[in-house]
């Protein structure tokens, strides 16, 4: 499981206020929390990895307004969502079903509208550029969804050219994953558009022989284009030695 932690948060002056024990705790949460925004409380074992102890009373003031307590056992991290997941959340992204099903069943659509979250039926295409650059972050190391690549092809051409490069500058790798997939999205498209079945084999063979310069776009195009090989009819050929 992979989190992201802005740099942001060390100029926060709410997070600079922290005792370094409590600075350890919260980036402890932040990287355990599930895709909910949910931390199952358990300062036994958050004291085992961090190699302190913690009093929950302690905690509490410290963290007064940054989490919501849930049955006494569970804490809901609203900033988490936000830089996550965006500042909308659709109901037709299989990656945001999990949370709009959490808030709705525990009524916290009222505190994830205080830090500015919003949830809507359909599509939502990012308008600005820091929605853009979350869009950017989510795709680092996953393949999108089937909805999630509709809407990357979406975003303004300026504002997601411009995340890119700045986002190079933190994870130059999944940089190139992300630049992969819109890539192989395009590609994808213009086979599958070609007219007839051998015009689709012939720009499917050119695009995998292109796919074997780097790692990633190897990886993207073993992902986007299985079913369309599957459609064609091309067997791979260890494969096909397989079932001989």
């Amino acid at each position: 499981m992979k989190r992201m932690i802005i740099s942001g948060i060390w100029e926060d002056s709410w997070f600079m206020e922290l005792n370094t024990k409590l600075k350890l705790l919260w980036i402890y949460i932040i990287t355990k929390i599930d895709q909910r925004a949910v931390w199952e409380v358990n300062l036994k074992l958050a004291g085992f990895h961090t190699g302190e102890t913690y009093e929950l009373k302690e905690i509490k003031r410290a963290y007064q307004g940054k989490f919501i307590e849930i049955q006494d056992k569970y804490w809901f991290v609203p900033t988490f969502i936000k830089y996550h997941h965006g500042m909308i959340l659709s109901r037709d992204s299989n990656f945001h079903k999990p949370v709009i099903e959490f808030v709705e069943q525990h009524n916290l659509i009222k505190e994830i509208e205080k830090v500015g979250i919003s949830i809507k039926q359909g599509y939502v295409i990012p308008n600005d550029m820091e929605s853009v650059m979350q869009s950017v972050r989510k795709y680092w190391r996953r393949l999108p969804s089937q909805y999630e690549l509709e809407l990357l092809s979406k975003l303004d051409a300026n504002y997601l050219d411009q995340a890119l490069r700045e986002s190079s500058k933190y994870n130059k790798q999944s940089v190139a994953y992300v630049s992969a997939v819109i890539e192989g999205l395009k590609k994808k498209k213009l086979i599958e558009e070609a007219k007839s079945r051998e015009e689709k084999a012939r720009l499917l063979k050119i695009e995998e022989k292109k796919s074997a310069e780097s790692p990633e776009a190897k990886e993207v195009f073993a992902k986007l284009f299985s079913d369309l090989k599957k459609e064609l009819n091309i067997i791979p050929k260890q494969e096909l030695r397989r079932s001989k």
